[in-house]
Formats: structure tokens, sequence, C-alpha cells
């Protein structure tokens, strides 16, 4: 299952509006929505009648989710910026990206000169031109491989 979103997100395309935006891919929308609407909807009809538990199970469960929800990239003439919906936006400029890493499980990890780090899942959009867009305008010379073991998650 994995592997087949992999390969969806490699498949979509960044949306071009004067700047390059790679949000997560749309399956992936679709999932996440899909699976967190109807555990809302029985949350809210049962919240009265269950246990407290129960409750904070459920609560816990709804937050988990929503605050795992990965960012969206925009690539514009300033630099690159990665915003989540639920905490501030982290940009760094052009001038100030040193590395940009490449992870085994196909993630993408962009360091700043500040100690800042982005990491561009294998479920975003279009990896192929993210790579193209940060290379060309960072001037970065080559792309890095990953030294240090595996890792699932890419932690911001």
């Amino acid at each position: 299952m994995l592997r087949m979103l992999a390969v969806e997100a490699r498949a979509a395309h960044a949306r071009m509006k004067g700047r390059a935006i790679f949000p997560v891919m749309s399956v992936y929308r679709w999932i996440g929505g899909f699976g967190l609407a109807p555990l809302i909807a029985i949350g809210i009809r049962d919240f009265a009648s269950s246990e407290p538990g129960l409750r904070v199970g459920w609560l816990g469960t709804v937050l988990f989710i929503s605050l795992s929800w990965p960012a969206t990239f925009i690539c514009d003439a300033s630099g690159i910026v990665q915003r989540f919906w639920w905490r501030p936006a982290i940009s760094i400029p052009w001038n100030d990206i040193v590395e940009l890493e490449s992870t085994k499980a196909g993630d993408l990890n962009l360091y700043g000169a500040g100690g800042q780090r982005l990491c561009f899942t294998r479920f975003h959009s279009d990896p192929g031109r993210f790579q193209a867009e940060v290379m060309r305008r960072a001037k970065l010379r080559r792309l890095s491989k990953l030294r240090m073991p595996h890792r699932w998650i890419c932690r911001p």
C-alpha cells in the first residue's frame, strides 16, 4: 500500500500559480478525510453516553490524526516555505539552503544555514520537480545521500 502511494506521488504534479505548490497527494487527502470524518461523527454521536476512558481515547486519536497531517511546501522567488495548518510556517531563503539530502525511503531533507530542517516526504506530490527546483534555485551542486540508518518517520 505504501509503495503504491509513493508511486502515485511521483506521478502527481505540483500546482503552478506564479509559484510552485507541493501539497500532499490527493489520494492521501482522500484517505485521511474519509478516515477522520466517520471517526468524528461516531465520536460526537456517542460522546455523552460513552465512558470517560473512551472519550479520552477518541479525542486522542482525532488529535493525533489531525496534528500528523503533512505540510504543504511552497517555492517562490524568495525561498521555500513549509506550511502546516496548525503551527506557524517555516521558511528558508534560497541563499540560506546548505544541503538537500535524500533518504532510502524516498524522503528529501532540506537543511538551512540557521539549523532549520524541512522534510519533503514520499507522499508529497511531484518529488522530482521539488528536487529540481531546490537544486536550481539554491544553486546546490549535488544531492547528498543519507548516511544514517533508515527512518520510517520524517520528523520536522
